[in-house]
């Protein structure tokens, strides 16, 4: 996952001090605030105590670097490298080393899966984590990329989603220790490793629910997990156990080999990816819409979205709507909708809108067809959007002034307005952020927020 967003120094006032904010779903202290009986609604700072615990060495300030929310777990990344895990653990995402049902403080991540541990599965072997760069998260599981280059996952591994070759879970950190390519012209199942960092950098992770995908330092995408609906982009609906690379083709059917991807997203079933010069590829389930292709189906289609007539197991350039003739700056998956940012800050979004996570009114709540938000009628219409993000039935906008809407479900306090919020919001609300609060960036999983920046005391 790259970084994003605005950045702002403590240069800017030495009575700024870093802070947190976390609203949504409390269930399993995945907020990291341990003292919450219920969901929070509207945007709490980290106490004290659990802001003391992110500090490794008192020297390095705890300055929050990225923040990932996964299913019901969160990843607190600092500036000096350290990474902090809290809440829900069974499947062992928070990479703790044991099988915990919840953590409730945010607690480093200390330890890599040794190679003893590795050959000879069931033994405990673990050396230092390096300090990280990058963190990603899943439903139940875990991405980091670290500053030196290599990569690692734990948690569940089901349908091979942790890339490592097996569907083993791993309750510590696992070196990723190659990626896969397909040999050209040779059968598909026909492929040559290369090692992870000294043949094949990896710069950003993107956890989908149960897949995953990585980018490389030369803009090539690799995806590992589950495939049903193509969102591995493989040209088949098979799980892959490996991060195998992803072939972009022309509409001829010829391969892309100087295409370079710089950003991807993923959904629950579909993968976004965005190319140097603006343009979105999409693969996966278009079963409503959620890759912008424009598509009719049948009855039988409707009622089965599993049907081959809803999939799209190989990238498909996207070009309808408003995509077309606009470059695009930033890309976000939710579960079955998508959202994009152009580089003159104008909002896409297209999908699955039931909720009113398209924010585009409530008469839209499906739509194949890409459509600009920020319109003259539109909440958003006089703000300059900076960044998008996107939950399970959300989308969250980060704006120029110190401000953060979110569209969609209310349930769990997602909007951030308070308990009185409406069960669904289908036009961009703005989140009620604590006095004092100066925002960088934002983030937001399954069914909780968060926000980073600093304080002014």
């Amino acid at each position: 996952m790259r970084r994003e967003g605005l950045e702002r120094g403590t240069e800017e006032g030495s009575e700024l001090q870093p802070a947190l904010v976390v609203w949504g779903r409390a269930k399993n202290h995945r907020l990291g605030i341990p003292y919450a009986e219920g969901d929070i609604f509207q945007p709490s700072e980290l106490p004290k105590i659990v802001l003391d615990r992110l500090v490794s060495d008192r020297r390095t300030p705890n300055h929050v670097l990225q923040v990932a929310c996964g299913g019901s777990h969160t990843a607190i990344l600092l500036r000096n490298g350290a990474l902090y895990t809290v809440g829900h653990g069974l499947y062992g995402q928070l990479g703790l080393g044991q099988r915990i049902r919840r953590v409730s403080l945010p607690t480093r991540v200390r330890g890599v899966l040794g190679p003893e541990a590795i050959t000879n599965v069931g033994r405990s072997s673990a050396v230092a984590l390096p300090p990280i760069e990058a963190v990603a998260c899943g439903r139940y599981h875990t991405f980091a990329v670290s500053s030196d280059g290599r990569l690692f996952s734990w948690g569940g591994g089901k349908n091979g989603r942790l890339g490592t070759g097996t569907e083993l879970r791993s309750f510590l950190p696992w070196p990723v220790s190659t990626v896969q390519e397909k040999v050209p012209g040779q059968p598909g199942n026909v492929r040559r490793s290369l090692a992870i960092p000294s043949e094949c950098q990896i710069v950003a992770v993107e956890c989908g629910y149960h897949h995953s995908v990585a980018l490389s330092a030369i803009g090539v995408v690799y995806t590992c997990g589950w495939g049903a609906y193509g969102q591995l982009g493989h040209g088949s609906c098979n799980d892959e156990p490996s991060l195998l690379a992803v072939t972009f083709r022309d509409e001829h059917g010829n391969a892309l080999p100087n295409l370079r991807i710089i950003k991807v997203a993923s959904g629950d079933r579909h993968t976004l990816v965005l190319t140097d010069d603006g343009r979105i590829y999409g693969f996966g389930s278009n079963e409503y819409g959620q890759l912008g292709i424009t598509m009719s189906c049948d009855q039988e289609t409707a009622e089965n979205p599993t049907s081959k007539q809803c999939v799209f197991s190989e990238p498909r350039l996207l070009t309808g709507g408003a995509l077309a003739g606009r470059r695009i700056a930033q890309i976000a998956c939710g579960e079955r909708h998508s959202v994009a940012l152009s580089d003159q800050g104008e909002v896409i979004c297209w999908g699955h809108g039931m909720s009113g996570q398209l924010g585009l009114g409530e008469s839209i709540t499906m739509t194949p067809t890409p459509q600009i938000l920020n319109t003259r009628n539109s909440p958003l219409a006089s703000r300059r959007v900076t960044g998008i993000a996107c939950g399970h039935e959300n989308t969250l906008f980060l704006v120029s002034d110190n401000e953060i809407y979110v569209t969609g479900s209310g349930e769990y306090g997602l909007l951030g307005i308070g308990a009185g919020a409406p069960r669904m919001a289908f036009e961009p609300v703005r989140v009620q952020l604590p006095p004092g609060f100066r925002v960088d960036r934002a983030t937001m999983g399954h069914f909780h927020a968060a926000a980073w920046g600093y304080r002014s005391h």
